[in-house]
């Protein structure tokens, strides 16, 4: 599965992200998740794998 690891500019400096997108190809839907407090955690940037992996293939 196709992840990445975006720095979001704030007004407050660098935000860390995580980006899922499903391994189909086509256009499709990804999953972004902003960091808490304490940066990406494992177990949210494993749901927005899972919901990645659940996203529509638009041309279906």
């Amino acid at each position: 599965m196709p992840t990445t690891m975006p720095r979001i500019p704030t007004p407050d400096g660098l935000a860390d992200a995580f980006a899922a997108f499903p391994d189909r190809g086509g256009p499709h839907p990804g999953v972004l998740l902003y960091s808490g407090a304490f940066g990406v955690r494992p177990v949210p940037r494993e749901m927005a794998r899972e919901l990645a992996e659940h996203a529509p293939n638009r041309h279906q």
